[in-house]
């Protein structure tokens, strides 16, 4: 459902909008002392300083050691593609289930 909020529309019980119509210009041009535009003006000596947090530093020392690192631990899919073609892989399925439970729970927020 749309419902029109401007005022704009179908005259109430016989009165006419020309009049909402014109006078809502002069509203808006009486909002403003002088009608002007009023815009903020800093001094000229006026310099923006930023600060980053020793926490900050920290964070952003972590994030480029992180960003060294391979995404994926190579040695690891070998160790673990070999066992598999061996046979000698063996799925802990009680540990799989209990990591999947407690991810449910880290997630649910309800």
């Amino acid at each position: 459902m749309v419902r029109d909020i401007s005022g704009a529309g179908t005259p109430q019980s016989g009165a006419s909008n020309t009049n909402k119509s014109a006078n809502s210009g002069d509203v808006l041009a009486k909002q403003l002392p002088g009608n002007q535009p009023q815009t903020a003006q800093k001094p000229e000596s006026a310099k923006d300083v930023v600060e980053i947090s020793s926490q900050a530093k920290v964070m952003k020392n972590l994030e480029a050691k992180l960003s060294q690192l391979p995404d994926i631990d190579l040695k690891r899919v070998d160790a673990i593609k070999s066992a598999i073609a061996d046979g000698s892989y063996e799925v802990d399925a009680q540990s799989i289930a209990d990591r999947m439970l407690q991810a449910d729970d880290d997630f649910n927020f309800s």
